[in-house]
């Protein structure tokens, strides 16, 4: 038995009740009204921005290595459309990244899953 065990018989035994534990206290959520609740439209507008960048840079990121192709059948020099794969990939790097950060604060905002649903967002 460790010391608090015999601590605990010792007082029992004595008559000496047990103090019973402090309540328990949750936090309460904040009260929102109209005036200090989150504009939750803000973030739905900016997932969707970015949805349509990530689009826009994928679709230029096919174009690029379709033109790629293209010059690798015409057997014409392909450095040109080698670096605007480059750059292409570089902005859709960007693009996933402020998609992904635009999310993020949507959640902390408090936009529900089932809103990121409807955008369109995949967990």
């Amino acid at each position: 038995m460790n010391r608090r065990s015999l601590l605990l018989l010792a007082a029992i035994g004595a008559g000496f009740a047990y103090p019973a534990a402090a309540p328990l206290v949750l936090a309460q959520p904040a009260k929102l009204d109209a005036e200090t609740a989150p504009d939750l439209t803000l973030y739905r507008d900016a997932i969707t921005r970015a949805q349509g960048q990530v689009r826009a840079a994928r679709e230029k990121l096919d174009a690029a290595e379709r033109d790629l192709r293209y010059q690798r059948h015409r057997k014409r020099p392909r450095g040109d459309a080698a670096g605007d794969i480059d750059a292409a990939k570089g902005e859709l790097a960007a693009a996933e990244t402020e998609l992904a950060r635009a999310v993020d604060e949507g959640r902390r905002a408090g936009l529900l899953p089932g809103d990121l649903r409807a955008l369109g967002v995949e967990e």
